[in-house]
């Protein structure tokens, strides 16, 4: 069975609702697909030939798929023009859904008093009570966003108060998402696109909520799939409301601006924050990196992905930071904790703060900085840390990584140790050994505990 050819059904119908008839369509579809695929390799046809053909012998399929339940409105490139492409994009990003809000929960609901205001150009509509639509000024190209056929352009834009609004949503496909600093007096928004009209994000205002959001359920043929920017602009000194963030494939990128609590998900895109002033921070990925700068202090931060790389920069109360394969690099300091993670990425740490605690399968780590206490767990992965000396208790865990400890001249601690095969050394009091022991130096102190099963541990004065 042709591997591209599944991850072209998997496009297909990876948005679509499921029900029995979308699996027993997803199953014809892919039998006579493959089929024909093996009908044209038996002809001669290479491989690449074969798999446009058997592409081309489906037709349009945009009314069969938007028959299905719950589909909404369907986007099926014609076959020729689809099979016909040459630079394929991943075909992930049309199977993947949307992920969900991460953290903004109640604080993103509930507001009061609005006021509906929209405008393109120099035309403003102000309707109380209502959805707000964009209307296109005398001359104007720009359609409304109900407008059918091909679109490339603007499709949206607006303008509001800041006192009037209480929150922001974004919940897009495709599209790239900037939040930025103007020298504009209003919250404006601006949504650029190029693919069928109807696919376009709508912008709605409503209860205080300005909400930026593609269509529901769409079927997107993966090789031709729409493009689009939404960009919200801030004004200069004004706090952006709660917002929530969320894309497909899209970027995320946040520069200069100043927000209470700000949420972002992506399923294959990433974040770059830069010169960012917020209280909370939440952001995650599937396979998109993510870096993050801040300009102040905040109280929380939390980023995790599962492939992507993970940058951060900053103070803050606590700190999550956590990968599954990406790299991790993190420096600042981190007033009462810090959660760093990597399953086989490598990490470097440097900072100081209160508690850390790093945890690695195979993945490197390099620290350097004064912690009150580290917490540092390994499989495989070897350790290099140069610390100032903690004032509390500390573990050092691995199997058959290597601990490499450097600490400074100081007037005592406890080492408790315990390896099967793997050598302990201490420069502090001269101290070599294996299996189970205790190592004193000086008058004692904070209680260093190491386990390991194979692997080499040294202790060495800087």
């Amino acid at each position: 069975m042709n591997q591209k050819i599944n991850h072209y059904i998997d496009g297909l119908f990876g948005r679509l609702p499921q029900s029995r008839e979308a699996e027993e369509l997803r199953e014809e579809l892919l039998a006579n697909l493959n089929d024909r695929y093996e009908d044209e390799l038996a002809r001669g046809a290479g491989e690449e030939e074969a798999f446009q053909r058997a592409i081309e012998s489906l037709g349009d399929l945009s009314e069969a798929l938007g028959e299905l339940p719950g589909a909404g409105p369907v986007y099926a490139a014609p076959p020729q023009a689809a099979a016909h492409r040459q630079n394929f994009l991943p075909w992930v990003l049309a199977a993947l859904a949307v992920a969900a809000a991460l953290v903004a929960g109640a604080a993103l609901f509930g507001f009061a008093s609005y006021r509906r205001a929209a405008s393109v150009g120099q035309q403003t509509v102000s309707v109380p009570g209502s959805v707000s639509v964009p209307v296109p000024p005398s001359g104007s190209s720009a359609p409304p966003q109900s407008t059918s056929g091909t679109l490339s352009g603007l499709a949206a834009e607006g303008e509001y108060a800041p006192a009037e609004v209480s929150a922001l949503e974004v919940e897009v496909s495709f599209e790239n998402v900037t939040i930025a600093l103007w020298d504009g007096e209003a919250i404006k928004v601006e949504v650029q696109f190029h693919g069928p009209a109807q696919l376009a994000p709508a912008l709605s205002f409503r209860q205080g909520t300005l909400r930026v959001a593609s269509p529901k359920n769409v079927i997107l043929n993966p090789l031709d799939p729409p493009r689009g920017e939404v960009t919200v602009f801030v004004p200069q000194g004004v706090e952006l409301p709660p917002a929530a963030v969320s894309t497909t494939s899209g970027n995320v990128r946040v520069t200069g601006v100043q927000a209470g609590l700000l949420a972002v998900s992506s399923t294959s895109g990433g974040l770059r924050a830069t010169d960012l002033t917020v209280s909370e921070l939440s952001a995650s990925s599937t396979s998109g990196d993510m870096a993050v700068t801040l300009a102040s202090a905040a109280r929380a931060a939390a980023l995790s992905s599962t492939s992507g790389s993970l940058t951060f920069s900053g103070d803050c109360e606590s700190l999550a930071l956590g990968t599954t394969s990406g790299n991790v690099d993190a420096a600042g300091s981190f007033a009462k904790e810090a959660e760093i993670g990597s399953l086989s990425g490598n990490m470097g740490i440097q900072g100081s703060g209160g508690a850390l605690t790093a945890h690695t399968t195979s993945g490197s780590v390099e620290l350097a900085g004064e912690f009150e206490s580290v917490d540092f767990q390994s499989t495989s992965g070897n350790l290099q840390a140069e610390l100032g000396m903690p004032t509390s208790d500390c573990r050092f865990q691995t199997t058959s990584g290597g601990l490499w400890l450097t600490l400074p001249q100081n007037s005592g601690f406890a080492l408790r140790y315990s390896t099967t095969s793997g050598q302990v050394s201490n420069a502090f009091t001269g101290h070599s050994g294996k299996g189970k022991g205790t190592d004193t130096y000086g008058a004692g102190g904070p209680l260093l505990e190491i386990s390991t099963t194979s692997g080499s541990v040294s202790i060495s004065q800087k």
